[in-house]
């Protein structure tokens, strides 16, 4: 029992570390031109023990990507149900802001960035627009063009935040997203 206790958190330290080196070394060089032997090299571990948990440094990214996606999906859905649009700003903004590292990674203007909060946008899509389908007379063409229209401002808008290192708060990156919801949500119970 004692041994896997141990080899389970040999394994854990092996990926952050690897997880960590990759990042590290993604500041600096694009995913496509970091070797196994790069990367191992910076984690300090052998080429055999990265390739017992991963096949490529793409692999790698794709499972922290996964990761970090589905825990903020996680974080977030019990706003949806409650039609809280500004918490689900909010905590989408507090948790790019306490994943500073990975998000400079993820969603920067940078070769390697781009499809993260594409991701969370299409995953939320479904649901959103047919939430406002629900409370709004609007055709489901007029519905859905405004999510894109939304959804494309906010990515805009927090892909800056990341690339100026983060200089607003968390608070205020999401009130300038919920301003346009806020107003959106009125017009649609509206109409």
């Amino acid at each position: 029992m004692n041994t896997i206790k141990k080899s389970d958190r040999r394994v854990k330290y092996t990926k952050m570390v690897l997880r960590e080196s990759l990042l590290e070394l993604m500041n600096s060089k694009a995913i496509n031109t970091i070797t196994v032997t790069e990367l191992c090299k910076k984690a300090d571990i052998n080429r055999n023990t990265f390739y017992s948990h991963y096949q490529s440094p793409n692999e790698l990214l794709n499972s922290i990507e996964s990761a970090f996606s589905q825990e903020f999906i996680n974080k977030v859905e019990h706003s949806l149900d409650t039609n809280e649009y500004n918490d689900l700003m909010y905590r989408l903004c507090l948790y790019l802001n306490k994943n500073q590292d990975l998000c400079k990674v993820l969603i920067s203007d940078k070769e390697n960035g781009g499809g993260f909060l594409k991701s969370i946008y299409d995953n939320f899509r479904k649901r959103i627009i047919t939430k406002w389908a629900q409370v709004s007379s609007m055709d489901s063409y007029k519905i859905e063009s405004l999510y894109t229209f939304i959804s494309g401002g906010s990515m805009a808008l927090i892909k800056e935040w990341v690339n100026s290192d983060f200089q607003k708060s968390p608070q205020e990156i999401s009130c300038m997203i919920e301003k346009p919801l806020l107003l959106l949500n009125k017009k649609m119970i509206r109409n």
